[in-house]
């Protein structure tokens, strides 16, 4: 009797560990180092967990790309990937040039490189090989357990094919004009200081200049003069998002306390209001336009990575490159 082995990878269902002192919670999607948890974004962690569940085979960029996005998506995936790729490194402390986890396949892919190990870890298993089947007229007893398979079978793949709808429902849409459309509404000055207000203004014209350069043909920002209308208006975003035509909006607020700057920014998928990417920046206020433009630069990159904009930024001007 031959024997048969199956190295296919499988879903991972529970935690793995590699390295030293890594370890990849599937259950709780998580990355920890030493029990600490990991700050890694939604695309970075999705990123991961695909190569490691196919942990030692190439993973091509148009798997990563269905995996995450699915078919026939409108975005700059290969600049979304890139970044990722590179956040995911820098949590793992990872050197491209001489890598212990990501190997970069040049012009194919990626690989997990490092050794894995877990109790939840799928495992290659010996399978034996039986030969060719015999066939048997099968009993009353037989047929009606093989319907009720085969019917058990077609509702997990009806209701299969339900959920991927669904969830290829949930695809950001486009404008008509094939842009994707974002309004940075006016910054809030939470201060107490009204005549702090000079502030909060700069970061949102700061940050619609920086929008408005990444890629005008995909990423469409609503002009300043038509945003500002809403600093002190309490109108819901979805009423705003339908009056200004966007799909997404970028919130943000300015505080200060105790000789320190602290700056909000999230994004927010209009529809369901629900939130894509948020973040705070802790600054000493020593130069005022120096922090505008790095936090503006670093918000925009992130917004990029999340919408995959076409365009690359300049890592010392924040100006779309052609």
């Amino acid at each position: 009797m031959g024997v048969t082995v199956a190295t296919e990878p499988a879903r991972v269902a529970g935690s793995i560990k590699f390295g030293e002192d890594f370890e990849f919670d599937f259950r709780a999607y998580k990355l920890r180092r030493s029990g600490l948890v990991l700050k890694l974004e939604r695309i970075p962690m999705e990123i991961l967990a695909v190569l490691v569940e196919q942990r030692g085979q190439l993973v091509s960029r148009e798997q990563i790309v269905e995996r995450i996005w699915g078919k026939d998506v409108f975005l700059d995936t290969d600049n979304s990937i890139n970044g990722a790729i590179r956040k995911v490194r820098q949590v793992l402390k990872d050197n491209p040039e001489e890598p212990r986890f990501i190997q970069t396949i040049t012009g194919r892919g990626y690989r997990f490189i490092a050794p894995v190990t877990g109790p939840d870890l799928p495992r290659p298993q010996a399978v034996p090989n039986p030969g060719p089947p015999v066939s048997e007229p099968l009993t009353d007893k037989q047929a009606l357990s093989r319907w009720s398979i085969l019917l058990a079978i077609s509702i997990v793949l009806i209701a299969a094919t339900a959920a991927y709808l669904w969830s290829r429902s949930q695809v950001r849409p486009l404008a008509p004009s094939g842009r994707l459309m974002l309004a940075v509404l006016p910054f809030e000055n939470l201060t107490g200081d009204a005549s702090q207000d000079y502030f909060s203004d700069g970061m949102t014209e700061e940050m619609i200049a920086r929008l408005g350069n990444l890629d005008p043909q995909h990423l469409g920002v609503i002009a300043r003069t038509s945003v500002m209308q809403y600093k002190h208006n309490k109108e819901a975003l979805d009423q705003i998002g339908r009056k200004l035509g966007v799909q997404y909006a970028l919130e943000g607020s300015v505080r200060r306390d105790s000789g320190r700057l602290r700056i909000t920014a999230q994004l927010i998928q209009v529809k369901d209001q629900t939130h894509l990417w948020a973040r705070q920046y802790d600054r000493e206020p020593s130069n005022l336009l120096a922090i505008q433009g790095e936090i503006a630069q670093d918000i925009a990159a992130e917004i990029q990575l999340q919408l995959g904009s076409h365009a690359q930024i300049n890592s010392r001007t924040g100006s779309a490159i052609p």
